[in-house]
């Protein structure tokens, strides 16, 4: 696959298990989609290294794939999006 993937650059190609360069977000409709897309990884070969964070307005799952690329997923309380974090919290108070 890497040799492949040299194919497209002159650019020498990373190591990500050594030296990650890229981590992709990718939020989601629900924190149940979150732990799915994270329990599908995971039993693709991926890893989890730190543990998930949960600050109540936004829900967070970390994912390391085989080739060391970082994947991260997460759910955002869609009122906590549109009006800021702190005006949600605010509002919890």
């Amino acid at each position: 696959m890497r040799e492949f993937f040299q194919t497209f650059t002159d650019l020498p190609i990373g190591d990500p298990t050594v030296n990650p360069s890229v981590s992709t977000a990718i939020f989601l409709d629900s924190r149940e989609a979150v732990d799915r897309s994270v329990a599908d990884g995971l039993a693709a070969g991926g890893s989890e290294t730190h543990p998930a964070a949960d600050y109540g307005f936004m829900y967070q799952r970390q994912l390391t794939d085989p080739d060391g690329n970082i994947l991260e997923f997460g759910w955002m309380d869609p009122v906590a999006a549109q009006q800021g974090p702190e005006a949600f919290a605010s509002q919890q108070a």
